[in-house]
């Protein structure tokens, strides 16, 4: 559970920044494409409450979906996202289907002791049962 909200929030901050502290580290051949993102307040705020809910589409089913995360040495792991979805019992359960998807929307606050100031630089690289790359997002974002 831990490992799952350290990997969501690393997916909420790079949702959070704007063009100038994240990007698509993806390649063009990733499953997902046309991703879009709705966030509320926009840029959210230390300490505070954000929404966070989109949409993209895949161009094949994903029967098993990896996320790995790294922040800078500090924080890194993997989490089965299905293995997750099935756990909390979400609505939205692997394998998942080619086609548009959505999600959300989600609540999170970012932690108001994340030091003010200091660059934070992190990755999420999220890959299918063939060890295919689905998307990836780099963050550089400081608050």
């Amino acid at each position: 559970m831990a490992r799952a909200l350290v990997a969501i929030t690393l997916l909420a901050l790079a949702a959070t920044a704007t063009a100038d502290v994240w990007s698509n580290c993806g390649r063009p051949g990733d499953h997902a494409k046309n991703l879009q993102l709705t966030l509320s307040p926009d840029p959210p705020v230390k300490g505070k409450p954000f929404t966070i809910s989109g949409s993209f589409t895949l161009d094949e089913q994903l029967t098993n979906v990896t996320a790995t995360y790294s922040a800078e040495g500090i924080l890194h792991g993997s989490i089965n996202i299905c293995e997750e979805l099935k756990s909390k019992n979400a609505p939205v359960q692997c394998p998942l289907p080619a086609g548009a998807q959505s999600f959300g929307p989600y609540t999170f606050t970012i932690p108001s002791s994340i030091p003010s100031g200091i660059p934070i630089f992190a990755q999420v690289d999220i890959t299918d049962q063939n060890n295919q790359e689905v998307g990836c997002v780099k963050i550089d974002i400081t608050f």
